[in-house]
């Protein structure tokens, strides 16, 4: 594949990837976007903790992170860590992976438990 399509790929995966992150972790705040954060989550879930344990991964598996990290490879890049990893690199932060792992799944519970707070709050008041 040419150079300026994986680089294209590249942004695009930076741009999908994060807009998933942001979708997990606030989705649940506006009422017209709970839905898509609830299938979002459920994607997710199905990623980190069905399809990793199937691929042999510990939890945390992300095919979003696997599709991009084989384009990140065609064009140089030596990623080891994770996405939440490279985001604060690119801040200019270095974390390990466990602190990182912290982050992802502390959010993740965090927008769970929001979540299911505002659903049962709406399903009451109907």
């Amino acid at each position: 594949m040419p150079e300026l399509v994986l680089s294209a790929f590249d942004i695009g995966f930076f741009v999908f990837h994060s807009a998933v992150i942001v979708m997990n972790v606030a989705g649940w705040l506006w009422a017209r976007t709970r839905k898509a954060h609830l299938a979002v989550l459920g994607i997710t879930a199905f990623s980190w903790f069905g399809l990793g344990p199937l691929l042999g991964f510990p939890l945390g598996y992300c095919f979003c992170t696997d599709w991009h990290w084989q384009i990140r490879r065609q064009l140089g890049y030596t990623d080891s860590g994770g996405y939440i990893q490279l985001l604060f690199q690119m801040a200019g932060l270095s974390i390990s992976a466990q602190t990182a792992a912290i982050v992802a799944y502390g959010a993740f519970g965090l927008a769970l438990l929001g979540a299911s707070v505002v659903n049962v709050r709406a399903r009451r008041a109907c």
